[in-house]
């Protein structure tokens, strides 16, 4: 079995037998690659970095606005609510091709694309100027294939300066960082001189006011007019219908109508109280009589049932006399019969005694009868009183509603008055602005500055010859052993007694090495 430490032995083992195998592949890949990088390492030119600082104070471009172009406008004032897009556009200037262009029409195209040329008018080293041209050869080569595009010398020029231009706004400040990499020093601050002048004068020109003072002047004097008549219209409209102030006379009616529904409701309270008090007293006089019994005398003999017993008697003999001379059917006998019948019904009704009651007014009643008359004239009074209220307050609402309806023409009035208000003050301002910005451009004031100028830069920012050798040897190294793998894979040969047992399945008697075959032959 196989142990953890023979297999770590055996591929260090491995490892060590490789590395010595084609130890001198390694070696040579290593040479090779130390003296190419340190060579052009060597005969690389000096990069150079000139640096500046600007500082963007805010106000200047706020002064004027191209209120003509209204697009522009808006998207000015939007972009100008922080710092950071204010510096951003800036930088945006900093690097537009203008600029650039600027810069290669100042110095030519030919200074720009002359590899052997320094800026300062001294002659760089021939293997420089060779590697210029190996570079020039190589982009041929890939516009000939078509993997890239020709372009003329002033375009190339262009691009040129555009790589060595770098341009970096920190975040949260309003100071510019520029650089400008050269391979002369004198040339790399030259230019960088050349683009921050040739970006104070464009900075200048893009905000600078596009209409003149005299076109806000005009502006203004029809915006005061439009004002006036807007004004105009809004008091007659108020003179018409006598409106001072709408919220102030809106809120009197309001309050106004608010007391007299409160006193519409206490009439209709009053009112429903009336008439319960009216029911009341109208309940308490159902069934009682006006009148009173005073006194009640019993046992009085009865007058009226004497005279009737002999008005009785009186009836009876005239029938007897009445019988015995005429028939039964005899008219004046049937009355007789007919009134004793009637007679004695009234007597068979009557007692031979009788009750005496004597009667008087009722003051209660009297007093309940003038109570409810009292009641129904209040009743009265109440329900004229909701009636009158309840016009009242119809009247206030159709005046509140009235007022109501005139109260959107009205404001559109005061909007049109607002508005033409607006306008004017906005060309008033404006004008004011336009004119600052004119004396400001004629005498060429701008809110950016140089805090620091460019620099002349006394050592070369690149190549970092240490770093790159550095990284030299390393790469050295490890592709020289990279490459003794890639040897040794494709090496079909055999090297060792394991490689024998493996391959050809065979016992290995005994080696020779090859040092010890070469002496016996």
């Amino acid at each position: 079995m196989v142990t953890y430490t023979e297999i770590v032995h055996g591929s260090i083992r491995d490892v060590l037998d490789v590395v010595f195998r084609h130890k001198g592949k390694i070696t040579s890949f290593f040479v090779v690659v130390t003296v190419g990088v340190t060579t052009f390492t060597y005969f690389a030119p000096p990069v150079y970095r000139s640096e500046a600082q600007l500082l963007v104070r805010f106000g200047r471009e706020n002064l004027s606005v191209d209120l003509s172009n209204q697009e522009r406008a808006a998207t000015m004032l939007q972009d100008k609510n922080t710092q950071e897009s204010q510096v951003n556009s800036e930088v945006t200037i900093l690097t537009s091709r203008y600029l650039m262009e600027k810069v290669v029409n100042e110095f030519g195209d030919e200074t720009i694309l002359d590899d052997s040329y320094s800026g300062g008018g001294s002659k760089r080293h021939g293997i420089v100027t060779g590697l210029g041209s190996v570079k020039r050869f190589a982009k041929g080569c890939l516009v000939f294939v078509g993997f890239s595009t020709r372009m003329t010398p002033h375009e190339e020029a262009i691009k040129r300066v555009s790589e060595s231009v770098s341009v970096e706004a920190p975040k949260n400040s309003n100071v510019v960082n520029v650089c400008f990499e050269a391979t002369d020093r004198q040339f790399a601050k030259d230019a960088l001189d050349r683009l921050i002048q040739f970006y104070l004068e464009r900075h200048i020109e893009v905000n600078a006011a596009k209409a003149s003072p005299e076109f806000f002047e005009a502006e203004s004097a029809r915006a005061s007019k439009v004002l006036v008549e807007a004004e105009g219209v809004l008091d007659a409209f108020r003179s018409q219908y006598g409106i001072a102030a709408m919220s102030n006379q809106q809120e009197v009616l309001l309050l106004q109508l608010k007391d007299l529904e409160y006193e519409t409701e206490n009439a209709a309270a009053q009112e429903r109280a009336s008439r319960a008090r009216i029911a009341a007293l109208e309940k308490a006089l159902e069934g009682r009589s006006d009148a009173i019994e005073l006194s009640r005398t019993t046992g009085v003999h009865n007058f009226g049932v004497d005279a009737m017993k002999e008005r009785l008697l009186d009836l009876r003999i005239k029938e007897t006399d009445l019988a015995a001379r005429y028939k039964d059917d005899y008219l004046p006998l049937v009355e007789v019969r007919e009134q004793i019948r009637k007679t004695e019904e009234i007597l068979g009704q009557q007692e031979d005694t009788h009750t005496q009651v004597t009667t008087g007014i009722d003051i209660n009643h009297q007093t309940l009868m003038l109570n409810l008359e009292t009641e129904r004239s209040q009743l009265g009074a109440h329900e004229e009183r909701r009636k009158s209220l309840a016009d009242e307050v119809a009247r206030l609402q159709d005046k509140l509603a009235a007022l109501s309806s005139r109260e959107v023409e009205l404001k559109s009035l005061e909007r049109s008055v607002q508005l033409a208000e607006e306008e004017y003050r906005q060309y008033r301002g404006n004008l004011h602005r336009a004119r600052i910005s004119v004396a400001l451009d004629r005498d060429k004031v701008s809110n950016v500055s140089a805090v620091q100028d460019a620099t002349l830069p006394l050592t070369p920012v690149r190549p970092r010859k240490p770093l790159i050798i550095m990284m030299g040897i390393v790469f050295g190294l490890l592709g020289g052993i990279g490459l003794a793998y890639v040897c040794n894979y494709f090496d079909d040969t055999f090297k060792t007694d394991a490689d024998v047992r493996k391959w050809l399945d065979l016992p290995v008697l005994a080696s020779i090495s090859e040092r010890e075959f070469r002496a016996c032959t």
